[in-house]
């Protein structure tokens, strides 16, 4: 008999071949799994990774704000945590003051004064009251409640008015808007604009307004128990530079004097005119502040000294305890506040 497997054999082989090459026909291109790996799918899926949980006990809480910075996202997930830990009543003494700092960093100047305030009220201590009397709140022309204040506020310094500012510092919004309702401590807001700045401290009792306009010129109120005092001035570089003029009132409204004069190197020079209980007078000044005027013997011995007369020389106005020489009329003898912009 033949032997017939070599055929048969070369025959599956050739099959075998012609299989697997038509098998391979109509594959996507690309790499293969290596052997024996699976592509996932169904319950054998990769589970999404889940969010970290949030702090929630007073351990987490503090735990997590000791590994946060002050910028960024840092700085406000640790004000959301202390705020947190503030609201389950678990606050000492060193939270108020890092909560406030929080919102310092963060340019939240009135939750910052209203933090402080709080923790000056739970352990009053002078330190507490200085920081709190030494922020300084910042709103611009953007803030629309605050802009309309400003507005009356201008426009009543504008007119000299002192009354109008009286009566617009003592309405309830602007204590709420300005003054956040912290009364006995000093308040400070500073609003600004691009061409004007308006820096208002304020305590409740006595409040003192300097608007700075763009054109340099000083624009003041102040007001306390006694008197209220309004003004005007030019100033330059080096302080006051050109014409003044100061009115004050009693605490009823009622006109006390009104000094008009030229302020140079921070001194009133030439013409000096005071109007004193609806009287005129005016006086000379030299070049560094002193009277020019005769002094009548008795002013001169009682320590005084005379700096105008009324028009017919018969009436005049004196500084009493002081000489001649020492005496001088400058910006803090018209009552003109020293100007500086907060910082």
């Amino acid at each position: 008999m033949k032997k017939t497997i070599p055929y048969l054999t070369a025959l599956c082989l050739i099959l075998t071949v012609f299989a697997f090459v038509s098998c391979g026909e109509g594959e996507p291109s690309g790499a293969a799994l290596p052997s024996g790996v699976a592509e996932p799918s169904g319950a054998d899926a990769l589970p999404e990774p889940t969010a970290t949980a949030e702090p929630a006990t007073e351990e987490e809480l503090r735990g997590a704000i000791g590994t946060l910075g002050d910028q960024g996202e840092d700085l406000i997930l640790k004000g959301k945590y202390y705020e947190r830990l503030y609201s389950m009543d678990l606050f000492a003494e060193e939270d108020y003051i890092a909560l406030a700092q929080v919102y310092g960093n963060q340019g939240d100047w009135e939750r910052q004064r209203l933090m402080l305030s709080k923790v000056l009220r739970l352990y009053p201590c002078e330190e507490y009251a200085d920081q709190v009397s030494g922020i300084v709140v910042r709103k611009d022309g953007g803030d629309e409640r605050a802009a309309s204040l400003a507005a009356q506020l201008m426009t009543a310094l504008e007119q000299q008015d002192a009354g109008a500012v009286r009566a617009l510092t003592e309405t309830q919004e602007w204590r709420q808007e300005m003054l956040g309702e912290l009364a006995g401590l000093m308040n400070r807001i500073q609003y600004r604009t691009e061409t004007d700045v308006i820096q208002i401290a304020a305590d409740g009792i006595s409040s003192e307004i300097v608007w700075r306009s763009g054109a340099d010129k000083i624009f003041f109120y102040r007001s306390d128990a006694i008197e209220t005092a309004v003004g005007t001035g030019l100033c330059g570089e080096e302080g006051y530079e050109g014409p003044v003029e100061v009115s004050f009132y009693d605490k009823d409204g009622n006109a006390l004097q009104t000094y008009r004069g030229t302020m140079k190197d921070q001194v009133c020079v030439g013409q000096i005119t005071v109007i004193y209980q609806g009287k005129e007078y005016t006086g000379q000044l030299d070049e560094s502040g002193r009277t020019l005027e005769e002094q009548p013997k008795n002013v001169a011995a009682e320590g005084g000294v005379c700096y105008v007369y009324d028009s017919g020389k018969k009436t005049y106005l004196y500084q009493q305890n002081v000489t001649a020489e020492d005496f001088r009329i400058d910006a803090a003898y018209l009552g003109l506040p020293e100007y500086a912009e907060w910082r």
